[in-house]
């Protein structure tokens, strides 16, 4: 059965591919206009928009004063579509797909675009109907939590924030590998045909590699009778949106993850070419770039989003929250699984079913991650499990918080800075390690919301602090020198003139100065701080939490 219905589906698609032969002698033309009345009907109340972005997936053009555009369509192209421009959505959807005749218009309403941009990204839905459709997917996984409540909670909780958008970034389906394809067919009809619709704004979507069927007869066709174009752009309040696909399918049935064609490289390099340089532009795929493979494709992708300065790449598949790069070559972050561990439970780092809020304002990115029906706590910083001498604190829990604090095993209240950003409240600052023992400690986070009620999370981590003293410090200030450093037990030799003290760690004497509290002769302190080869003052503290004060030698 299964064999029969691949044929006829590859039947279909040689029939369908016939026709875009037929159409690219001709050409596709059409108008992207504002629809004043919303008949979907070009009449002269309409209000005609130049300069929207049209292709095909090979080429991209744009429409010219009237609104008209005219673009000679690759004999491989599926589709017709334009870049949403700002402050409009489509009335009758933003792509086509390419039938004989040709003309395509693209009627779109006005929307409001002067509010801080907000969107939702969800990742890996993984959706089966029910455990024995599942079972057909994965033969070594047993669904233990049915999705649609999970989906169902998810949607109420998105519209009550009122997002620009919805970008479901992959993995939609349970799988496509294994099960039949009508059942494929179903999973992906009801994801988009029900549960995308389901929200309040607009749902767009990203191919995963467990949404590719890997009968090469029909590969992606199934996504895209459901989701249109794997690769694409549009544009909300200013800033520019990209929709990559990673995901190659090769003759002999394998898949290799990166962007899938030459064809989706030149694609790009024009779809930047008609982005304003000061925009915000963010990027979406589903495979992180850790995974993507050694191709020449890649590698020019990875050099073009890198010289366009993108604000961010944003992904899934990993089931985790993960930030891969912060700066360099671009800020990329993974986001952890709808259905956390394949619907048996909790994702491979503890993160339950849940989705990310971000927020841009003034061009810069902000985000949570949101557990579904839960107050959580987002406790995004320190990321790594074995930290040495200092640490930065980020922390963000949803809704406006009076203040923020942390402590470290049964030590003392430290406040944390707080910023409520309108949606959510941020919690950060800095950490100091220095003065625990190796092992494992525990970081407690604690906000104190509007409202009065108290939201709290906790991580261990494993300290392991190197016994570097100054003399050492000093006999290798190249390795040191303008890094972060600790002195984790000096003993105060001398009050100076001024604000100055001595102090020694039985190695080497150093000054410091501007201490945050008052120090005597004997008295046992300890700092972090930037190591300063020459200069009179070693080591300069930069934050007050990086003094130390233990206690007086002569008590």
């Amino acid at each position: 059965m299964l064999v029969r219905k691949s044929r006829l589906i590859a039947v279909g698609l040689l029939l369908v591919g016939a026709l875009l032969i037929s159409v690219s002698l001709f050409g596709a033309t059409g108008t992207v206009y504002i629809d004043r009345n919303g008949d979907k009907q070009y009449d002269s109340s309409d209000i005609p928009l130049p300069g929207v972005s049209v292709s095909d997936g090979f080429t991209v053009v744009t429409t010219d004063e009237t609104g008209t555009f005219t673009l000679k369509t690759n004999p491989k192209a599926k589709f017709v579509f334009i870049s949403i421009p700002s402050g409009t959505q489509p009335l009758d959807g933003w792509y086509r797909e390419l039938t004989e005749n040709g003309n395509f218009d693209f009627p779109l309403k006005k929307v409001t675009d002067n509010s801080p941009l907000v969107f939702v990204q969800i990742t890996d839905t993984h959706y089966a109907t029910n455990k024995d459709e599942f079972k057909k997917a994965f033969y070594d996984r047993r669904m233990k939590v049915l999705p649609q409540g999970v989906l169902d909670s998810l949607t109420k909780e998105v519209n009550e924030i009122s997002p620009d958008f919805v970008m479901l970034t992959g993995d939609i389906v349970a799988d496509a590998k294994r099960p039949p394809v009508e059942l494929v067919d179903k999973w992906m009809k009801y994801m988009a045909d029900d549960f995308a619709t389901k929200f309040d704004c607009p749902l767009f979507a990203v191919e995963g590699n467990h949404d590719i069927v890997r009968d090469v007869e029909i590969g992606k066709a199934v996504y895209e009778k459901y989701f249109g174009p794997t690769y694409y752009s549009f544009n909300v309040k200013g800033a520019h949106f990209i929709v990559l696909d990673t995901m190659w399918l090769s003759p002999d049935g394998k898949l290799t993850y990166g962007p899938s064609s030459a064809a989706e490289v030149s694609w790009l390099k024009q779809d930047f070419a008609t982005v304003d340089p000061l925009a915000p532009v963010v990027v979406f795929c589903h495979e992180p770039t850790p995974g993507w493979a050694d191709t020449e494709e890649n590698a020019e992708v990875m050099n073009i989003l890198t010289r366009a300065g993108i604000t961010a790449l944003l992904d899934g598949s990993w089931h985790l929250n993960f930030l891969l790069h912060e700066h360099y070559p671009f800020y990329e972050l993974v986001t952890s699984a709808v259905c956390g561990s394949w619907w048996e439970g909790e994702a491979t780092d503890g993160s339950k079913f849940g989705y990310r809020i971000f927020r841009i304002n003034r061009g810069r990115l902000e985000s949570i991650w949101r557990e579904i029906g839960v107050h959580n706590v987002e406790l995004r910083e320190p990321q790594q499990a074995v930290v040495t001498w200092d640490g930065t604190l980020q922390a963000a829990t949803w809704g406006e918080a009076k203040s923020a604090s942390w402590t470290l095993d049964d030590g003392p209240m430290v406040n944390a800075n707080a910023y409520y950003n309108g949606m959510w409240t941020i919690a950060y600052g800095n950490l100091n390690f220095s003065t625990l023992s190796d092992g494992y400690h525990t970081l407690k986070v604690e906000f104190r919301m509007v409202d009065g009620t108290t939201i709290s999370s906790e991580r261990s981590l494993y300290v392991l602090n190197p016994d570097i003293d100054i003399k050492e410090l000093k006999s290798h200030s190249d390795v040191f020198m303008g890094k972060i450093v600790a002195a984790p037990e000096l003993h105060v030799r001398a009050i100076m003139p001024g604000e100055a003290i001595s102090a020694s760690d039985g190695s080497a004497t150093i000054i410091l100065n501007k201490l945050p509290f008052a120090v005597q002769k004997g008295d046992i302190i300890g700092v972090i701080g930037i190591y300063r080869a020459h200069s009179a003052t070693l080591i300069k503290p930069y934050d007050p939490i990086f003094f130390t004060k233990y206690s007086n030698e002569a008590e």
